[in-house]
């Protein structure tokens, strides 16, 4: 019971308090969000954002590497690895007009600012303008290249896009040895840009896999064991760090986790 009371007591003064709400200090610096965001009462019911997830990162991140934060929000898995990897450059990706200028908030005050770089674009498989659909402005993690359904919400704009490789190119073709990907069922598009980058370097790849956001975008599993198999991966179920190696595998692990992380071979 104490601890509830102490949980609500964290969203009402950082989340929902004015002139207060909206920043949380996260790893050394201030992360900004929409008040009553629904990102921060995860924040504030965990302690630590995805903890288990950050753990996995944290341990795969080669010394003096980047790591690509790819539906970055406004940072909560970005910070983290800022404060506690000071070889490794972040590079965070998140084109939400929910999320970007709070994300832009945070890398603006970080004292880490100098190893992170924010980019305000889609991934996909070629650039252009693509629309992108915005959902209410607490629920901006869920807004993504279509509608899912996953909150409410539902007007949609105009984004720019570009790809991995593009990206890659431009920042010097850096060593990048993780990804970390939550766009809402675009991961296979995007990582279809990624040729260069993916057979050259070899990054691990953690991402989400829920059937009812891929479906919006045609991608089935064959298109995720098409890519293992044309890039040699292979998947496994996090937690419980085993390897799934058929489709009818996967879909039984989709039953309890949507988590899975894509390993070289």
């Amino acid at each position: 019971m104490i601890r509830k009371i102490r949980v609500l007591a964290k969203k009402l003064r950082y989340s929902y308090l004015p002139l207060l709400g909206g920043k949380y200090r996260y790893y050394g610096t201030e992360v900004h969000f929409s008040p009553g965001a629904f990102i921060f009462d995860i924040v504030a019911d965990e302690g630590i954002y995805e903890s288990e997830l950050l753990k996995q990162i944290q341990m795969l991140l080669r010394p003096g590497s980047v790591y690509f934060d790819v539906g970055a929000n406004v940072g909560f898995m970005s910070v983290p690895i800022l404060n506690t990897h000071p070889d490794v450059h972040v590079v965070s990706f998140e084109p939400s007009p929910n999320s970007l200028p709070f994300l832009l908030r945070t890398h603006s005050g970080c004292p880490y600012q100098s190893k992170w770089q924010v980019i305000g674009k889609a991934l996909g498989e070629s650039p252009g303008t693509v629309p992108f659909a915005v959902s209410q402005k607490n629920f901006g993690g869920y807004d993504g290249l279509k509608f899912t359904n996953r909150a409410p919400g539902g007007k949609q704009v105009e984004v720019e896009m570009t790809t991995f490789d593009i990206e890659w190119e431009r920042l010097g073709k850096p060593d990048v040895s993780v990804i970390k990907m939550d766009i809402e069922g675009a991961e296979i598009p995007a990582l279809r840009g990624a040729h260069q980058l993916l057979t050259t370097c070899r990054p691990t790849i953690v991402l989400e896999w829920y059937e009812l956001n891929f479906k919006c975008f045609g991608v089935t599993i064959a298109d995720l064991f098409d890519f293992i198999k044309k890039y040699r991966y292979q998947i496994i179920a996090t937690p419980g760090f085993f390897e799934i190696t058929t489709p009818n595998h996967l879909k039984m692990v989709m039953a309890t986790t949507g988590n899975i992380a894509l390993v070289p071979l």
